[in-house]
């Protein structure tokens, strides 16, 4: 659903980590993104009524602070977004799989060795159709 555009991208990753009900994910990321469809619109949200949204997921704080962050570093990053485990491009609550998805689908780059099964499997199946980058 959301990977065609690396904000949405991002934050379903943040949004999504440590939950493993696929109907309170599903649910709960799509009335944020209803409610709050770009970075702009999630940094003018009272953290109040984010919270009334995304509660079912838990981890609020944690969870507020990496929305806001990802929409920040979208909004005022000059020159392409870049995202990764180091000081220089880390995003708060962005993991190695938020780092992987993003690499994969707003990148293109097959060569990433995902931790992530489902993940991994993708990635496997579009290296066999000939879709990595030469």
């Amino acid at each position: 659903y959301y990977a065609h555009d690396a904000w949405q991208l991002l934050v379903a990753c943040v949004l999504m980590s440590r939950v493993s009900s696929w109907e309170c994910k599903h649910n709960t990321i799509s009335a944020f993104f209803a409610k709050y469809p770009t970075p702009t619109a999630a940094l003018a949200a009272k953290p109040n009524d984010v919270l009334e949204v995304i509660r079912p997921l838990g981890l609020f704080p944690n969870r507020f602070r990496s929305v806001v962050e990802i929409s920040a570093k979208i909004l005022t990053e000059a020159g392409p977004l870049d995202v990764g485990p180091d000081q220089e491009r880390k995003i708060y609550g962005v993991g190695e799989f938020g780092i992987d998805s993003f690499n994969v689908f707003c990148r293109g780059d097959l060569s990433v060795n995902p931790g992530d099964k489902t993940l991994q499997s993708f990635v496997n199946w579009q290296r066999r159709r000939g879709h990595e980058k030469k």
